[in-house]
């Protein structure tokens, strides 16, 4: 087989998104998050960002499109699993903290692309124009068919590569974050993406405060240290899931 026989392979182009599809105003984020908790996710999906840049840099499935956005609402919801490791030779190829080239995400997929998160509805599509028709529709659908029971008003829409977030005033009328760059592999997730993914998935009610809250700092990190089995990223999830504003000290 001679040279002449191979032609130069053409990477396929990436989706891209027109931003006059989405025309001002814009909203901003206005989410209001604990020292800790910002950081801390941002070094999150920093590293899963990096380790599945294989998978974010390309086209892929709707299968696993719908694993990355599981993983990522998992994330955003400080629910997820957390195994440590120190020895780059010991690590297990399905839980470990690096990953093959050739790998593909091996956790559960969402089941649906519509459906509640608290008092969010979640939208995800690999295109958000596709997405914000889903939202246009279920918005007039709720003023068309009126109910007692509140309806929740507040829209997220992911397609990995970008994130907004919709609110529907009244009368249906839709005002909407501007498109954010989130996931691609490339680019560092910028920290608006991040703000505007809280912000969409927070909870609808404020940390309760303990007793533990009432502590000095560095008390509540040596509390939180133990519980956590002196792992530094379990402390740092578990402070953030309660409020609490402890010190995260790098290579803990």
């Amino acid at each position: 087989m001679a040279e002449s026989d191979f032609t130069p392979y053409q990477q396929p182009s990436l989706p891209t998104i027109s931003i006059l599809a989405f025309p001002l105003p814009y909203l901003e984020s206005r989410t209001s998050l604990s020292p800790l908790t910002l950081p801390f996710l941002s070094r999150i999906f920093l590293d899963f960002n990096h380790q599945w840049r294989h998978i974010f840099r390309w086209i892929y499935a709707d299968s696993t499109f719908r694993k990355l956005s599981y993983a990522i609402l998992q994330i955003a919801l400080l629910d997820f699993r957390i195994v440590e490791d120190a020895s780059r030779w010991n690590h297990k190829s399905l839980w470990g903290a690096y990953v093959n080239a050739h790998q593909l995400p091996p956790w559960q997929a969402c089941e649906d692309s519509f459906f509640r998160v608290g008092n969010t509805f979640v939208v995800l599509d690999q295109g958000l124009q596709r997405a914000m028709a889903i939202v246009e529709q279920h918005a007039k659908d709720n003023i068309t068919h009126p109910s007692d029971e509140q309806q929740p008003t507040k829209y997220f829409l992911l397609s990995v590569r970008h994130v907004m977030l919709c609110r529907a005033g009244k009368g249906g009328v839709l005002s909407y974050t501007q498109p954010t760059p989130f996931l691609n592999g490339v680019d560092a997730p910028s920290p608006e993406a991040i703000k505007i993914t809280l912000e969409g998935l927070s909870p609808p009610y404020p940390h309760k405060i303990t007793k533990l809250h009432q502590v000095p700092i560095e008390i509540q990190d040596r509390i939180l240290e133990h519980a956590s089995e002196r792992s530094g990223i379990s402390t740092a999830r578990v402070s953030s899931r309660f409020g609490l504003a402890v010190f995260l000290v790098e290579g803990k």
